[in-house]
């Protein structure tokens, strides 16, 4: 690896990954060599270092490709349902706050907190069908996938698909809001 990094450094130098820094497309190169050295068949009469360049490149293509598709742009500017509450002592937007979050909030947040939980259980049942919105809400309250659907009468696997549909509803309607409220 250490022998070919002037390579992977030079073709890197003339590739620009679009969010990223010089060491990201050197990175990109470095996965290239890897997979050059992990590939490289001697009997196939190719000098590795032409091997290892082509694979390089490609790697570093890909790379450049993938940042300036638009394919995942929804997924990296959408809200998480399922992040863990931050350091600050923030929630996701369909947690429930916890009474040790509401002992240390003042009362002032604690009314703000309740008209947004209220502003969401709204949103809920408007845009989720009943069998969502029950799933969802079972959820939230940290049931397992098997308990709910043990107490709903079907298969962990419907329980699921509901979960993910309304997951993806309620992400949408998030980002909606926010961006109303900017």
């Amino acid at each position: 690896m250490g022998k070919y990094r002037g390579l992977v450094e030079g073709k890197a130098r003339t590739f620009f990954l679009a969010g990223a820094e010089r060491d990201d497309v050197i990175q990109e190169g470095m996965i290239g060599l890897y997979k050059a050295i992990r590939d490289f068949l001697p009997e196939k009469k190719v000098a590795f270092r032409s091997f290892a360049e082509t694979c390089v490149t490609r790697q570093i293509i890909t790379a450049t490709k993938m940042a300036t598709r638009k394919k995942h742009r929804l997924l990296n500017s959408s809200i998480s349902l399922d992040t863990p509450p931050d350091e600050s002592g923030g929630t996701d937007a369909l947690e429930a706050p916890t009474p040790a979050m509401l002992s240390a909030s003042s009362p002032e947040q604690i009314l703000l907190g309740k008209d947004t939980a209220r502003e969401i259980g709204t949103r809920m049942r408007t845009s989720l069908s009943e069998l969502e919105c029950i799933a969802l809400t079972a959820y939230l309250r940290g049931r397992s996938y098997h308990e709910i659907a043990h107490t709903m009468q079907m298969t962990p696997k419907q329980i699921d698909n509901a979960l993910q549909r309304a997951k993806r509803k309620m992400k949408g309607r998030l980002a909606r809001t926010l961006r109303e409220c900017d």
